[in-house]
């Protein structure tokens, strides 16, 4: 059961250890900006590189974002043919009937 906590616990000790070295004396400070150095800014970096080459571009750029504006894309397309009218609904049937009829008369 002690385990369960324990992520939960390590920010707080960590950042307490931190805090208290920093403003304690400057002593550490230096042992801080090498940590800083050589941990925390290639983490940083590390994770912003895959945030905006791998989420951004390539999961929201091929994946949602790409197919909601593909979606868009269509509907724009879409619209054109729509004009309301029923006559021209009832003529896009006949049209659609009468290409059926052609391909299974000539083609199979």
């Amino acid at each position: 059961m002690p385990l369960l906590f324990l992520p939960l616990a390590i920010p707080i000790v960590v950042g307490g250890v931190g805090a208290s070295l920093a403003g304690s004396s400057g002593k550490y400070l230096g042992f801080l900006a090498l940590y800083d150095a050589i941990f925390v800014k290639p983490s940083l970096a590390i994770g912003r590189f895959f945030w905006k080459k791998g989420d951004e571009a390539t999961i929201d750029g091929l994946g949602p974002d790409n197919l909601a504006a593909r979606a868009q894309d269509m509907a724009g397309v879409l619209m054109r043919f729509q004009s309301g009218y029923l006559y021209h609904y009832a003529f896009a049937m006949l049209a659609g009937v009468a290409a059926l009829v052609t391909y299974f008369m000539f083609v199979r």
